[in-house]
């Protein structure tokens, strides 16, 4: 058995497997939206970043780097973000070795593929309303308001200077078809 370098003597890990085209468009088409919204434009201007990125994707294959080069040579224009990743993906042969994949994630800031990225600005904005509308008319449970419905109503409640108890007497009824009126109630509270 060879040592590996650390001196270890454990064999060292096999190649990582190579990146398909489909999934390097997929990442790419998050990086150049995510490079749009920086932007604050609705297409995505060639930059030195977006250079670096196609270029480590493309490097070491032969024509597909100098092709990658001819493609980003115009920032002049604005790009549809799905239309320069395709033309881009487009340029790489079917996988691609999983060095320059990394080394593309490095270069243009995007995760890995299993991490979830962060809501955007709008989607926020989206969930803070959506959480307040939510929240309407709730209130925390045990704060005593009248509506409450985390403890059972009091029997003596009070509310305000009336208390449940009193009573009021009601008018009584008005005799239909003639005859005399009914006598005044007699006064209340003395």
């Amino acid at each position: 058995m060879r040592p590996d370098e650390d001196g270890t003597g454990a064999p060292p890990p096999p190649p990582e497997p190579p990146v398909p085209r489909a999934e390097v468009c997929k990442r790419l088409k998050v990086f150049l939206y995510d490079l749009q919204a920086e932007q604050k434009g609705r297409s995505v201007k060639i930059t030195s970043r977006v250079r670096e990125a196609g270029h480590a994707l493309a490097d070491g294959l032969d024509s597909a780097d100098v092709q990658m080069t001819a493609l980003l040579h115009d920032d002049s224009r604005g790009f549809d973000a799905d239309e320069l990743a395709e033309k881009m993906a487009a340029l790489l042969p079917d996988t691609i070795p999983a060095e320059n994949f990394g080394r593309f994630l490095a270069k243009a800031h995007v995760g890995p593929p299993e991490k979830e990225k962060k809501p955007g600005l709008v989607e926020r904005g989206r969930q803070a309303v959506k959480k307040g509308i939510d929240q309407l008319g709730e209130t925390p449970p045990g704060d005593g308001s009248p509506t409450d419905h985390a403890q059972p109503p009091d029997a003596q409640q009070s509310l305000g200077g009336v208390r449940p108890d009193d009573h009021f007497t009601p008018e009584p009824p008005i005799p239909v078809g003639g005859g005399s009126p009914p006598p005044p109630p007699p006064p209340r509270g003395e």
